[in-house]
């Protein structure tokens, strides 16, 4: 059975339901969402500068590859898109949304690796929103979370007011160790004071010349983290 092909006439036809396996698979708001809706904001609210093709899988580890996604920051959902019609995908039935640099050449952030991970159900504080697993280790995870809020600014012009929107871009990384959750800062000396192994970590970073402030490079750290025994 064709699963892209079942995305595509899902898309084309508007239904609220896909087939696949016997088992049925929803998208919430199968009804266009207005592509104006954040008209008079600088900016977008989107992790992606474009949209990005991508494979989705369930609770059941299925895949469904060729879909057109984007993370809005602003609402918390995976918004999917064919033509210009934009839906978001049920988080009921979707666990995990992978979009590779391979797949999109070109557009693929260059700090990002590899690949990203948009995954469900990694911790109750992340219910109903997509963070994004950026290292899995033997006995922790290393988790970020993008979000994007408007910004309200006021000025006086000519007598009258005027409000300037914008969107402002915000990433939070997180350890999840031992079932705790605790919020990491990645400027080098903060980090390092709240990890164990600190002189092999700071040389491995002076080492490697990694750059924390980009995902790639927390990534790499948090890999010989875990073979240090996180």
């Amino acid at each position: 059975m064709n699963h892209t092909s079942f995305f595509l006439s899902f898309f084309f036809l508007f239904a609220s339901q896909l087939i696949a396996q016997n088992d049925i698979y929803v998208l919430s708001n199968a009804q266009s969402i207005d592509p104006n809706r954040y008209e008079g904001i600088d900016g977008n609210p989107y992790f992606f500068k474009q949209w990005m093709s991508a494979d989705a899988y369930n609770y059941q580890m299925e895949k469904f590859d060729s879909l057109r996604v984007n993370f809005n920051g602003k609402t918390g959902e995976m918004e999917a898109r064919q033509g210009n019609s934009f839906l978001e995908l049920d988080q009921k039935f979707y666990a995990r949304i992978v979009i590779s640099a391979e797949r999109n050449e070109g557009i693929f952030p260059s700090d990002a690796g590899e690949q990203l991970i948009f995954q469900q159900k990694l911790h109750k504080t992340f219910a109903n929103r997509w963070p994004i697993l950026v290292y899995k280790g033997k006995d922790f995870s290393l988790i970020r979370e993008f979000s994007s809020i408007v910004s309200t600014k006021t000025f006086e012009d000519v007598g009258k007011t005027i409000e300037k929107k914008r969107f402002i871009r915000r990433n939070s990384y997180f350890l999840l160790q031992g079932g705790k959750l605790s919020l990491i800062k990645t400027q080098k000396k903060k980090l390092l004071a709240s990890l164990k192994h600190r002189s092999e970590m700071e040389r491995f970073i002076k080492k490697n010349k990694i750059n924390l402030k980009q995902q790639d490079g927390l990534e790499k750290l948090f890999a010989y983290y875990d073979q240090l025994g996180g």
